[in-house]
């Protein structure tokens, strides 16, 4: 890829508000890997006693889960304040696509909050048996972590495909300039 064609697709990311949200998919994607990986690691290990191993592991978890809700919040409100009111204008919000998509996000930020005091608790807790504590934080977690890729693969091909196909290349240019100063 010469300079002027990595150039030119940058240029086309930033006015682009579908692709750049895929990409803040992605991103979101590779935090849940990690937390999965946290997760399967602190299942690997044995249930009683605080071990060094452990106790980092659950601060890598809590800061992974911090930091995929610092995006997801920004994200949502890329979403619900840029771009689907423009979306809204062909294809309607009551009880349709848009509204459906809103109402995840309500469920997932509950779900992130409710993990993040899971996972809280679980490296405040200095008991020697942690199995039950465990038991709860990775069965929210790969709950949560399900319906974020769900949510996430319905907006990539079903909304953003609508948006694709409905979306003037200036609508698409507004709506990337909104995000951009979000």
């Amino acid at each position: 890829m010469t300079r002027r064609s990595y150039r030119g697709s940058l240029s086309a990311l930033q006015n682009d508000p579908i692709r750049i949200l895929k990409a803040e998919h992605n991103i979101s994607l590779l935090r849940l890997d990690a937390i999965e990986r946290s997760l399967q690691f602190l299942e690997s290990l044995p249930r009683s006693g605080v071990r060094e191993d452990s106790t980092d592991e659950q601060t890598h978890l809590r800061d992974c889960l911090i930091s995929l809700q610092h995006l997801l919040e920004l994200h949502f409100l890329k979403e619900e304040e840029a771009l689907f009111p423009v979306l809204a204008e062909y294809i309607g919000r009551a009880g349709g696509p848009i509204d459906a998509v809103v109402d995840e996000h309500t469920r997932i930020r509950s779900a992130l909050g409710d993990l993040r005091q899971k996972v809280t608790d679980l490296c405040e807790y200095q008991g020697g048996e942690r199995t039950a504590i465990l038991s709860g934080v990775t069965g929210l977690a790969y709950k949560t972590t399900g319906l974020l890729r769900l949510h996430i693969c319905k907006e990539n091909q079903i909304l953003f495909e609508i948006g694709e196909d409905l979306l003037s290349t200036e609508e698409k240019r507004k709506i990337a300039i909104k995000i951009k100063t979000m």
